[in-house]
């Protein structure tokens, strides 16, 4: 089984993820690194504050941090972890058989120098 299958199965179990996407991008530090892009499942948002602070008052809420912690309490080793996790706006894109097109999805988050992304990054940097 692909490295990215064990972590996008993990990711699918969490109520808020709708569907994601895990691919490898260049790193200098780690020669290459997993990104997950995540869908979220309706009524669900996303926020990088400390999640602690939003317990009781927002109910169906998500950030890196919960995905991590999410990963790590179904005993994903911690090397598979995502480095970093996109909200990812949109349907992911396909062939006309349907088949996931992960190039397009990789293409799409390297960075393109000074240019806007098409899709919110939102790092989790664990060092």
């Amino acid at each position: 089984m692909r490295l990215s299958a064990d972590v996008e199965r993990i990711l699918l179990q969490h109520p808020g993820v709708k569907g994601c996407v895990v691919v490898g991008i260049p790193d200098s530090r780690l020669t290459e690194k997993a990104v997950a892009c995540v869908q979220l499942e309706k009524d669900w948002q996303w926020y990088e504050t400390n999640h602690e602070l939003l317990r009781g008052k927002v109910k169906q809420h998500i950030s890196s941090a919960i995905l991590r912690e999410h990963c790590m309490k179904c005993n994903l080793t911690g090397f598979k972890v995502p480095k970093e996790f996109i909200k990812w706006g949109k349907p992911f894109p396909v062939t006309t058989m349907g088949k996931l097109k992960r190039d397009a999805v990789r293409n799409e988050i390297l960075p393109k120098g000074n240019s806007n992304r098409k899709v919110e990054i939102l790092s989790l940097l664990i060092e």
